[in-house]
């Protein structure tokens, strides 16, 4: 088995990369099943999405030890497609884990490898998160754009590497909650110099001193 992970912030096209990955498997006649998280409803409930509008049917999950059950239906399977596989719970560790032993199989998955705070995007429910599956996988990095607005009314344009999440148009507060599914309205792809985390620095330097 071979497991692919795409990742990067939002808007850098880690869905359209999935969608497009797919389909070159379909043109060989690989049987293909895809799985998205429940959460996940901003375009619809039954398709995985992009940005763009491309788009790839999929079953809406709640919880990744149904994925178990879905594949145990569907022996013939030979790709299994994740979108957003930061969304799903730890389980999500152990499907790859198990797969990853396996030479039937190749699983394709997308997702955000840091949350807004530029840390590890934790698993629903779970201390554990997204790095402790990148060391089985193949990794394609995107970057996105960065869309701040300097001064001069100029956007940046520099490469983005983070998700800045925004709460009536001001940088989040590092307190807030992790996940919020949004879109362009809550969030946007930013670069290092012009990604911000309101409260970020007052929590990493408690941190310091409580650990001395």
């Amino acid at each position: 088995m071979t497991l692919e992970m795409i990742l990067g912030p939002m808007f850098c096209g880690k869905t359209e990369e999935l969608i497009r990955r797919v389909e070159r498997e379909k043109v060989v006649e690989k049987k293909v099943i895809a799985f998205k998280p429940s959460i996940d409803t901003r375009y619809s409930r039954d398709y995985i999405k992009s940005h763009t509008g491309a788009k790839l049917q999929a079953i809406p999950i709640d919880h990744a030890s149904k994925i178990f059950w879905h594949l145990n239906r569907n022996p013939n399977v030979q790709v299994i497609a994740l979108d957003e596989i930061q969304f799903f719970d730890e389980e999500i560790i152990t499907l790859c884990e198990e797969y990853a032993n396996s030479t039937k199989m190749e699983i394709i998955a997308s997702g955000l490898n840091l949350d807004f705070r530029r840390e590890p995007f934790k698993f629903k429910d779970s201390k554990k998160h997204i790095g402790e599956i990148m060391p089985l996988a193949h990794i394609t990095n995107l970057r996105a754009k960065c869309t701040y607005k300097m001064e001069n009314h100029e956007i940046c344009d520099k490469g983005a590497d983070y998700t800045q999440r925004l709460v009536n148009g001001k940088p989040a507060n590092y307190d807030d909650p992790l996940i919020l599914v949004g879109a362009s309205q809550d969030y946007e792809a930013r670069c290092l110099k012009h990604h911000f985390i309101e409260g970020r620095d007052r929590i990493h330097v408690h941190y310091w001193k409580s650990s001395k």
